[in-house]
Protein backbone atom coordinates (compact mmCIF):
# COMPACT_ATOMS: atom_id res chain seq x y z
CA UNK A 1 0.00 0.00 0.00
CA UNK A 2 1.38 3.47 -0.87
CA UNK A 3 1.69 6.13 1.72
CA UNK A 4 2.48 9.21 -0.44
CA UNK A 5 -0.24 11.31 0.27
CA UNK A 6 -1.15 12.85 3.65
CA UNK A 7 -4.61 11.10 4.92
CA UNK A 8 -7.14 13.43 4.72
CA UNK A 9 -9.59 14.21 7.83
CA UNK A 10 -12.29 11.55 7.28
CA UNK A 11 -16.68 11.65 8.70
CA UNK A 12 -16.06 9.71 12.40
CA UNK A 13 -17.59 6.95 10.98
CA UNK A 14 -14.44 6.10 9.22
CA UNK A 15 -10.86 5.39 10.49
CA UNK A 16 -8.24 5.63 8.16
CA UNK A 17 -5.54 3.00 6.83
CA UNK A 18 -3.59 4.26 3.86
CA UNK A 19 -3.65 5.36 0.28
CA UNK A 20 -4.45 2.98 -2.31
CA UNK A 21 -3.51 5.02 -5.27
CA UNK A 22 -3.83 8.39 -6.92
CA UNK A 23 -4.75 9.80 -10.71
CA UNK A 24 -5.30 12.43 -12.09
CA UNK A 25 -8.28 13.72 -10.63
CA UNK A 26 -8.63 12.16 -7.11
CA UNK A 27 -6.87 9.13 -4.76
CA UNK A 28 -8.51 6.58 -3.43
CA UNK A 29 -7.87 5.92 0.30
CA UNK A 30 -8.70 2.72 2.46
CA UNK A 31 -10.32 3.18 5.72
CA UNK A 32 -12.17 1.02 8.14
CA UNK A 33 -16.08 1.79 8.21
CA UNK A 34 -17.10 1.26 12.21
CA UNK A 35 -20.77 1.14 11.21
CA UNK A 36 -20.51 -1.45 8.53
CA UNK A 37 -17.42 -3.27 10.42
CA UNK A 38 -15.75 -4.01 6.94
CA UNK A 39 -12.80 -2.16 5.42
CA UNK A 40 -13.79 0.09 2.83
CA UNK A 41 -12.52 2.30 -0.92
CA UNK A 42 -12.80 5.79 0.06
CA UNK A 43 -12.69 7.84 -3.64
CA UNK A 44 -12.04 11.55 -2.72
CA UNK A 45 -11.84 14.63 -5.20
CA UNK A 46 -8.41 16.44 -5.32
CA UNK A 47 -8.60 19.86 -3.37
CA UNK A 48 -7.61 22.12 -5.92
CA UNK A 49 -10.91 20.63 -8.42
CA UNK A 50 -13.10 20.37 -5.44
CA UNK A 51 -13.37 23.92 -6.18
CA UNK A 52 -14.44 23.57 -10.09
CA UNK A 53 -18.04 23.08 -10.67
CA UNK A 54 -17.40 20.97 -13.50
CA UNK A 55 -15.62 18.20 -11.22
CA UNK A 56 -17.67 18.55 -8.65
CA UNK A 57 -21.12 17.55 -11.11
CA UNK A 58 -18.39 14.73 -12.64
CA UNK A 59 -18.13 12.97 -9.30
CA UNK A 60 -21.82 13.61 -8.53
CA UNK A 61 -23.00 11.97 -11.83
CA UNK A 62 -20.47 9.21 -11.27
CA UNK A 63 -22.30 8.15 -7.59
CA UNK A 64 -25.62 8.66 -9.32
CA UNK A 65 -24.73 6.10 -12.20
CA UNK A 66 -23.28 3.91 -9.88
CA UNK A 67 -26.63 3.94 -7.78
CA UNK A 68 -28.95 3.54 -10.97
CA UNK A 69 -27.49 0.49 -12.14
CA UNK A 70 -26.66 -2.15 -9.55
CA UNK A 71 -25.39 -5.25 -10.34
CA UNK A 72 -23.19 -8.32 -8.88
CA UNK A 73 -20.17 -7.26 -11.38
CA UNK A 74 -20.38 -3.91 -10.96
CA UNK A 75 -18.42 -2.53 -7.68
CA UNK A 76 -20.75 -1.65 -4.64
CA UNK A 77 -21.61 1.96 -3.76
CA UNK A 78 -21.66 1.55 0.05
CA UNK A 79 -21.69 5.80 1.16
CA UNK A 80 -21.44 9.13 -0.45
CA UNK A 81 -20.97 12.65 1.47
CA UNK A 82 -18.54 15.34 2.32
CA UNK A 83 -15.48 15.41 3.94
CA UNK A 84 -15.11 17.91 6.99
CA UNK A 85 -13.46 19.94 4.36
CA UNK A 86 -15.91 20.60 2.25
CA UNK A 87 -14.58 18.07 -0.66
CA UNK A 88 -17.41 15.16 -2.39
CA UNK A 89 -16.17 11.64 -1.10
CA UNK A 90 -17.58 8.23 -1.81
CA UNK A 91 -17.32 4.86 -0.63
CA UNK A 92 -16.85 1.62 -2.39
CA UNK A 93 -16.59 -1.87 -1.50
CA UNK A 94 -13.04 -2.33 -1.01
CA UNK A 95 -11.31 -4.65 -3.41
CA UNK A 96 -8.85 -6.97 -1.67
CA UNK A 97 -7.43 -9.10 -4.69
CA UNK A 98 -5.84 -6.14 -6.75
CA UNK A 99 -6.89 -5.24 -10.09
CA UNK A 100 -6.85 -7.03 -13.76
CA UNK A 101 -4.24 -4.72 -13.91
CA UNK A 102 -1.84 -6.21 -11.06
CA UNK A 103 -3.36 -10.16 -12.80
CA UNK A 104 -1.62 -9.20 -16.42
CA UNK A 105 1.45 -8.54 -14.62
CA UNK A 106 1.46 -12.17 -13.35
CA UNK A 107 1.78 -15.65 -14.97
CA UNK A 108 -2.50 -16.36 -14.86
CA UNK A 109 -4.04 -19.47 -16.48
CA UNK A 110 -5.85 -18.33 -19.90
CA UNK A 111 -9.03 -20.18 -18.71
CA UNK A 112 -9.04 -18.20 -14.90
CA UNK A 113 -8.78 -14.42 -17.04
CA UNK A 114 -11.56 -15.40 -19.51
CA UNK A 115 -13.60 -16.01 -16.61
CA UNK A 116 -13.06 -12.73 -15.29
CA UNK A 117 -13.64 -11.16 -18.81
CA UNK A 118 -17.16 -12.97 -19.36
CA UNK A 119 -18.00 -11.54 -16.05
CA UNK A 120 -16.74 -7.82 -16.93
CA UNK A 121 -19.26 -8.93 -20.18
CA UNK A 122 -22.16 -9.11 -17.28
CA UNK A 123 -21.19 -6.13 -16.08
CA UNK A 124 -21.34 -4.11 -19.25
CA UNK A 125 -24.58 -5.83 -20.51
CA UNK A 126 -26.25 -4.06 -17.12
CA UNK A 127 -24.87 -0.75 -17.79
CA UNK A 128 -26.01 -1.02 -21.50
CA UNK A 129 -29.38 -2.14 -20.53
CA UNK A 130 -29.62 0.75 -18.44
CA UNK A 131 -28.62 3.06 -21.71
CA UNK A 132 -25.32 3.56 -20.11
CA UNK A 133 -21.69 3.64 -21.35
CA UNK A 134 -18.52 3.27 -19.73
CA UNK A 135 -16.31 4.50 -22.21
CA UNK A 136 -13.32 3.78 -19.78
CA UNK A 137 -12.96 0.61 -19.10
CA UNK A 138 -9.07 -1.19 -19.14
CA UNK A 139 -7.52 -3.71 -16.63
CA UNK A 140 -6.83 -0.77 -13.79
CA UNK A 141 -10.73 -0.56 -13.49
CA UNK A 142 -12.08 -3.92 -13.33
CA UNK A 143 -11.28 -4.64 -9.45
CA UNK A 144 -10.83 -8.36 -8.07
CA UNK A 145 -12.29 -9.42 -4.48
CA UNK A 146 -11.98 -12.68 -2.92
CA UNK A 147 -15.07 -14.85 -2.58
CA UNK A 148 -14.74 -17.26 0.46
CA UNK A 149 -11.72 -19.42 1.08
CA UNK A 150 -10.07 -21.62 -1.27
CA UNK A 151 -12.32 -19.65 -4.00
CA UNK A 152 -10.79 -18.18 -7.12
CA UNK A 153 -11.43 -14.10 -7.20
CA UNK A 154 -14.12 -12.35 -8.56
CA UNK A 155 -14.67 -9.14 -10.81
CA UNK A 156 -15.85 -5.84 -10.27
CA UNK A 157 -16.24 -3.04 -13.19
CA UNK A 158 -14.78 0.28 -11.31
CA UNK A 159 -15.04 3.72 -12.32
CA UNK A 160 -17.66 5.42 -13.62
CA UNK A 161 -16.06 8.47 -13.76
CA UNK A 162 -16.49 9.36 -17.82
CA UNK A 163 -19.30 7.29 -18.06
CA UNK A 164 -22.44 8.59 -19.66
CA UNK A 165 -26.39 8.02 -21.26
CA UNK A 166 -26.24 7.35 -24.85
CA UNK A 167 -29.18 9.91 -25.11
CA UNK A 168 -26.51 12.36 -23.82
CA UNK A 169 -23.53 11.37 -26.20
CA UNK A 170 -26.44 11.16 -29.45
CA UNK A 171 -27.21 14.90 -28.36
CA UNK A 172 -22.93 15.56 -28.55
CA UNK A 173 -23.66 17.38 -24.97
CA UNK A 174 -20.52 15.68 -23.49
CA UNK A 175 -16.78 15.34 -25.41
CA UNK A 176 -15.43 12.06 -25.27
CA UNK A 177 -13.38 10.60 -23.12
CA UNK A 178 -11.25 7.81 -21.40
CA UNK A 179 -8.04 6.46 -21.84
CA UNK A 180 -6.42 6.27 -25.13
CA UNK A 181 -4.44 3.17 -24.92
CA UNK A 182 -7.93 1.46 -24.26
CA UNK A 183 -10.02 3.12 -26.94
CA UNK A 184 -12.15 2.47 -29.39
CA UNK A 185 -11.02 3.96 -32.92
CA UNK A 186 -15.01 5.83 -32.80
CA UNK A 187 -13.30 7.47 -29.72
CA UNK A 188 -9.63 8.23 -30.56
CA UNK A 189 -11.64 10.15 -34.15
CA UNK A 190 -14.03 11.70 -31.51
CA UNK A 191 -17.15 10.01 -34.21
CA UNK A 192 -20.50 10.86 -31.57
CA UNK A 193 -22.58 9.22 -33.47
CA UNK A 194 -20.58 6.00 -33.82
CA UNK A 195 -20.74 5.48 -29.93
CA UNK A 196 -22.64 2.35 -28.43
CA UNK A 197 -22.25 -0.47 -26.63
CA UNK A 198 -19.90 -1.88 -29.16
CA UNK A 199 -17.66 0.85 -28.21
CA UNK A 200 -17.29 -0.51 -24.56
CA UNK A 201 -17.24 -4.07 -26.48
CA UNK A 202 -13.61 -3.06 -28.26
CA UNK A 203 -12.10 -2.20 -24.67
CA UNK A 204 -13.01 -5.75 -23.73
CA UNK A 205 -11.12 -6.85 -27.26
CA UNK A 206 -8.40 -4.96 -26.35
CA UNK A 207 -8.11 -6.76 -22.73
CA UNK A 208 -8.39 -10.01 -24.23
CA UNK A 209 -5.43 -9.01 -26.53
CA UNK A 210 -3.29 -7.89 -23.65
CA UNK A 211 -4.27 -11.94 -22.34
CA UNK A 212 -2.71 -13.31 -24.97
CA UNK A 213 -0.11 -11.33 -26.53
CA UNK A 214 3.01 -9.85 -25.44
CA UNK A 215 3.09 -6.10 -24.15
CA UNK A 216 2.22 -3.10 -25.97
CA UNK A 217 5.77 -1.45 -26.94
CA UNK A 218 7.22 0.99 -24.41
CA UNK A 219 8.91 3.07 -26.72
CA UNK A 220 6.31 6.59 -27.28
CA UNK A 221 6.64 6.30 -31.01
CA UNK A 222 6.30 2.67 -31.40
CA UNK A 223 2.84 3.45 -28.89
CA UNK A 224 1.42 6.25 -31.24
CA UNK A 225 2.14 3.98 -34.20
CA UNK A 226 0.19 1.23 -32.66
CA UNK A 227 -3.12 3.36 -32.01
CA UNK A 228 -2.96 4.63 -35.81
CA UNK A 229 -2.99 0.91 -36.92
CA UNK A 230 -5.88 0.32 -35.28
CA UNK A 231 -7.73 2.45 -36.54
CA UNK A 232 -7.15 0.96 -40.19
CA UNK A 233 -7.17 -3.01 -38.79
CA UNK A 234 -7.45 -5.24 -35.97
CA UNK A 235 -4.09 -5.60 -34.03
CA UNK A 236 -2.95 -9.02 -34.78
CA UNK A 237 -2.86 -11.90 -32.62
CA UNK A 238 -0.19 -14.57 -32.28
CA UNK A 239 0.11 -17.83 -34.61
CA UNK A 240 -1.74 -20.80 -32.08
CA UNK A 241 -4.46 -19.17 -30.45
CA UNK A 242 -7.32 -20.76 -30.65
CA UNK A 243 -9.40 -20.60 -33.61
CA UNK A 244 -12.72 -19.77 -31.87
CA UNK A 245 -11.25 -17.85 -29.55
CA UNK A 246 -9.64 -15.64 -31.62
CA UNK A 247 -12.66 -14.83 -33.95
CA UNK A 248 -14.00 -13.65 -30.80
CA UNK A 249 -11.31 -11.17 -30.29
CA UNK A 250 -11.40 -10.23 -33.87
CA UNK A 251 -15.16 -9.23 -34.20
CA UNK A 252 -14.04 -7.15 -30.98
CA UNK A 253 -11.52 -5.55 -32.45
CA UNK A 254 -12.66 -4.66 -35.65
CA UNK A 255 -12.54 -1.06 -36.21
CA UNK A 256 -15.71 -0.61 -38.21
CA UNK A 257 -18.24 -0.39 -35.35
CA UNK A 258 -20.94 -1.97 -37.49
CA UNK A 259 -18.67 -4.79 -37.69
CA UNK A 260 -18.69 -6.01 -34.19
CA UNK A 261 -21.02 -7.54 -31.26
CA UNK A 262 -23.65 -4.53 -30.84
CA UNK A 263 -24.66 -5.82 -27.93
CA UNK A 264 -22.94 -6.69 -24.47
CA UNK A 265 -25.13 -9.91 -23.92
CA UNK A 266 -23.99 -11.36 -27.37
CA UNK A 267 -20.45 -11.80 -26.85
CA UNK A 268 -20.64 -13.76 -23.50
CA UNK A 269 -22.11 -16.82 -25.70
CA UNK A 270 -19.52 -16.61 -28.03
CA UNK A 271 -16.77 -16.48 -25.55
CA UNK A 272 -18.41 -19.11 -23.29
CA UNK A 273 -18.47 -21.45 -26.77
CA UNK A 274 -14.38 -20.45 -27.11
CA UNK A 275 -13.75 -20.95 -23.00
CA UNK A 276 -15.78 -24.43 -23.56
CA UNK A 277 -13.13 -25.31 -26.02
CA UNK A 278 -10.38 -24.68 -24.21
CA UNK A 279 -11.55 -26.32 -20.86
CA UNK A 280 -15.16 -27.68 -20.59
CA UNK A 281 -15.43 -28.14 -17.31
CA UNK A 282 -14.73 -24.58 -16.93
CA UNK A 283 -17.31 -22.86 -14.40
CA UNK A 284 -18.32 -19.55 -15.91
CA UNK A 285 -20.23 -17.46 -12.87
Amino acid sequence: MKNLAPMPELPDRYRPLGLLGEGATGAVYRAHDEVLRADVALKIVRPNLALHARFRARFAREVALSAMVEHPRLVPVLDHGKLPDGRPFVSLAYADAGSLADLLKQDIQLTEALRLVDQVLDALAALHARGVLHQDLKPANVLLHSTGPGQTPAAWVADLGVAAALSELAMHKRSISGTPTWMAPEQLTATHHELGPWTDLYAVGLILHALLSEPPPADPKARKAALDERLERAPALPEGVHPPLAAVVRNLLDPDPRQRYDRAVDAPRALRDAIRGLADDLPIA
